[in-house]
């Protein structure tokens, strides 16, 4: 603030996000050790607290990572995880249960059935107070209000995706970008995963999914994959469930343009890095930190994320993209820098991400819910928004026999429609 007036500027900007960082020649293992001593400083930091404090662990490298440092620094240090009684190939608890006895945690473990977890799910989609499409934020909720029970602070792993690569779509990209002859074939093979069945609820239909996604990526630009490797849906399919006269209200010169200025990271070269630094910018601000601050929030717990202290921020920034994938390996940096702190176990395993059961729930308990009330022809005509014929469409698709990844533009609408329900219609 001068005299001549008021500037505003952005005060940090992230190393890289201006410029692609430049050529990086130190030692790997010393680059380990350092990733180790700012972690450590960054956790230390987070466990000043006047009230109980612990962590969540859910069993992956992340969360893992920073229950052992903080356990280093708080003895008996609570730990908390959450287990799927019903789908034991979601289930990572002993993992977590492994990485709790190695560093002595009082470890507590919440065990739920999809009963409990759709028990949950109206109280969760009432608390948004705007749309907001991400559906693992029903297990966030659980865990949130379970820990809370317990302590009023907790430690999360969430950043360590983002700042090390550790995403099916970051491997998918990276063996697009490599090319090679897998990477050929499975994009000349693209006809034939288009017309196969496809659903994340079997380890098939899910390969098939990501075998679908792979083919159509590959020929794009980078800004192009990046935005179809996060999206659920086109652009085009999207405006089209709109009626004529939103839709003609929509300037898709507007989306474009806002979608440049999100993506404009990816327009330098720098590969893998340059999509953490988008995924930092979107997915981060508007999905992972903002679920969890949500849920958290809905109980009073306050979430403290170590992996996005500054200074980890800053080197993980200049990292070279060899230190965070390479081939069959992905946060290669984080996962050998723990390798002697962390149980063995936890190393070549699957990444396991949880799938809330959607299609399940809408082919059941919540198929009434759709088909008579938020997603009904007469509500939607009254309410003047979606085109009719489009959602009909959705829901023929998901009764189908090829479901695809429909639930998720359904579990969409459908939080969008409760919202406008209960703040607009009334």
């Amino acid at each position: 603030v001068q005299r001549s007036g008021i500037q505003i500027e952005r005060y940090y900007h992230i190393p890289g996000e201006l410029s692609p960082p430049t050529e990086d020649s130190r030692d790997y293992d010393t680059l380990c050790g350092e990733l180790i001593r700012i972690m450590e400083e960054s956790v230390k930091d987070r466990l000043v607290s006047d009230v109980p404090l612990g962590c969540f662990l859910s069993g992956g490298i992340d969360s893992s990572a920073v229950a052992a440092l903080a356990s280093r620094h708080v003895s008996g240090l609570k730990t908390f995880s959450i287990g799927f009684t019903d789908v034991p190939y979601l289930d990572e608890t002993e993992f977590a249960e492994a990485v709790a006895r190695r560093c002595a945690t009082d470890h507590t473990v919440f065990r739920l059935s999809f009963d409990d977890l759709f028990a949950e799910f109206h109280d969760t989609i009432a608390y948004l107070d705007q749309p907001f499409g991400d559906s693992s934020a029903l297990a966030v909720n659980i865990l949130a209000k379970r820990t809370r029970e317990r302590v009023i602070v907790s430690l999360s792993g969430d950043g360590g995706d983002e700042l090390f690569a550790g995403y099916h779509k970051h491997m998918g990209a990276y063996r697009m970008q490599q090319g090679g002859l897998a990477a050929n074939t499975v994009s000349m093979l693209g006809p034939v995963w288009s017309a196969l069945p496809k659903s994340r609820s079997s380890s098939f239909g899910n390969r098939v999914r990501q075998l679908d996604r792979f083919a159509r990526g590959y020929q794009l630009s980078p800004a192009d994959r990046y935005w179809m490797l996060c999206s659920h849906a086109t652009q085009g399919d999207s405006l089209n469930l709109l009626n004529p006269s939103w839709r003609q209200r929509v300037e898709e010169a507007e989306i474009d343009q806002r979608r440049k200025e999100l993506l404009k990271v990816l327009e330098q070269p720098g590969g893998i890095n340059r999509m953490l630094l988008a995924d930092q910018r979107i997915v981060l601000n508007g999905d992972m930190l903002r679920k969890v601050d949500l849920m958290s929030m809905a109980h009073s717990l306050e979430v403290r994320v170590p992996f996005l202290d500054h200074r980890l921020v800053n080197f993980a920034a200049t990292l070279p993209e060899s230190t965070k994938i390479i081939p069959g390996m992905k946060k290669r940096i984080l996962q050998d820098a723990f390798r002697s702190i962390l149980p063995e176990s936890l190393y070549n395993r699957r990444k396991m991400g949880f799938e809330v059961p959607l299609q399940h729930w809408f082919r059941g308990e919540l198929r009434d819910l759709l088909e008579n009330d938020l997603l009904s022809e007469d509500f939607v005509r009254e309410q003047g928004i979606f085109n009719p014929a489009g959602i009909r469409a959705l829901l023929d698709k998901l009764f189908g026999y090829d479901p695809g990844g429909v639930q998720d533009r359904i579990y969409a609408l459908l939080v969008f429609q409760n919202w406008w329900k209960k703040w607009h219609q009334s």
